[in-house]
């Protein structure tokens, strides 16, 4: 019958002669409604019902991101000793005082009196004795002719990011050398985190272009994917 076949039932039976194997029932109100199909258990009867194949349900594996490109330029810090004598009662370059443990040469001048060092450097001792940014800039400049300084040379590294994760970080306003990294949270915690970025380190250069504090702030709002150049200290 019709019902028979919307069932899709393969059935082989081998009944005990004269037996019923099989019964069409109506279902609901009688003469209305479908057929439901009762089967009698018989000794030696064989009935076949094709099964559906189960559907497979994928499971969606969110890809994780790629961690950023990191590449250490100096991979570790180091300090040295220079001595120095004034010429004219000058030393010859201007200091970044904006962070008050971070005395940081910011120009070296012509004629600078300081050997060995680089822009970017920052100085941790006047004559042996530590002291703020202001107080070591102040030291130097009032110190004698000769003088000696300790320096710390920083590591520097350069990690790519685009806007999501370098979400979380935040930058000084004010005029320095660089910009300083004053806030570390959300996304780029955790990169901080592996790339060994702190606090008070400082953005140098972004894609290779080595510009003002204002020059570099403006790049880091308006481009998506950068390459940042950062001076880390210890």
């Amino acid at each position: 019958s019709a019902h028979l076949t919307d069932a899709m039932l393969c059935m082989c039976c081998v009944p005990e002669p004269g037996a019923d194997a099989i019964e069409i029932l109506p279902t609901g109100d009688e003469g209305q409604g479908t057929s439901a199909m009762k089967i009698k258990e018989q000794p030696g009867m064989v009935v076949e019902i094709p099964m559906k194949e189960p559907e497979l349900i994928k499971e969606e594996i969110p890809v994780k991101a790629a961690p950023p490109e990191v590449k250490e330029l100096e991979a570790v810090w180091y300090e040295f000793n220079t001595k120095a004598t004034k010429k004219d009662g000058k030393v010859g370059c201007k200091i970044d005082t904006l962070t008050r443990d971070y005395c940081i040469l910011r120009q070296l001048e012509p004629g600078c009196v300081l050997r060995d060092v680089e822009v970017m450097d920052r100085v941790l001792r006047v004559n042996g004795v530590k002291g703020t940014a202001p107080a070591l800039a102040r030291r130097m400049a009032e110190s004698a002719e000769t003088f000696e300084i300790s320096v710390q040379r920083p590591k520097k590294i350069e990690i790519t990011l685009d806007k999501k994760t370098r979400d979380g970080m935040k930058v000084s306003e004010q005029d320095s050398c660089g910009l300083v990294i004053t806030d570390i949270r959300g996304p780029f915690e955790s990169i901080a985190r592996d790339a060994k970025v702190k606090l008070f380190d400082r953005i140098v250069a972004i894609d290779g272009s080595l510009s003002t504090a204002d020059e570099l702030r403006l790049l880091l709002s308006k481009r998506d994917k950068v390459i940042l150049t950062i001076c880390s200290y210890n």
